[in-house]
């Protein structure tokens, strides 16, 4: 969560486990707020307990034996909110399950539409519905990060 000021400016990030709220972490200065740093201090709280294996840019499972690829036609698309974050649920052409795309690792579930044609990563089993992800290729280190665009200044006019 981001903590912020009277001003509503962002001053630090937290973390708090809801299983164990004594589990807390936040980004380390207040005077640069970083919420990768936040997750670093979450995580190095959580591993004397459990493993964790994330993919910061969370753009795809790590590789193992417990995932297929497909690929296929968009007949349905569903939206839903689930723990604060957008879902879509996509059901391909010639298969009964829907693909649950979380918006926070794939971007672009959020602009696709009946009928595109996607590529997935998708977790094995599963009987109706199934976490999946976009086929991206995975992110580069080189791509820049998803930034919002620029406000147009006052007068600006489209064209």
């Amino acid at each position: 969560m981001a903590l912020k000021d009277k001003a509503g400016v962002v001053k630090s990030y937290a973390m708090v486990n809801v299983d164990q709220f004594s589990i807390v972490a936040r980004s380390p200065r207040d005077d640069y707020p970083d919420v990768e740093a936040c997750l670093d201090a979450y995580v190095e709280k959580l591993s004397p307990r459990v493993t964790i294996n994330i993919e910061k840019d969370g753009t795809r499972p790590p590789d193992n034996n417990d995932e297929e690829r497909l690929a296929g036609v968009i007949t349905d698309i569903r939206e839903a909110v689930v723990g604060g974050n957008t879902v879509y649920f996509i059901k391909l052409a010639d298969d009964s399950r829907y693909f649950a795309l979380n918006v926070s690792r794939n971007r672009d579930a959020a602009i696709l539409s009946r009928g595109d044609t996607v590529e997935l990563i998708v977790a094995k089993g599963g009987e109706k519905i199934v976490d999946a992800w976009l086929d991206t290729g995975g992110a580069k280190p080189e791509d820049p990060p998803f930034e919002e665009p620029a406000p147009e200044e006052p007068g600006d006019t489209a064209e």
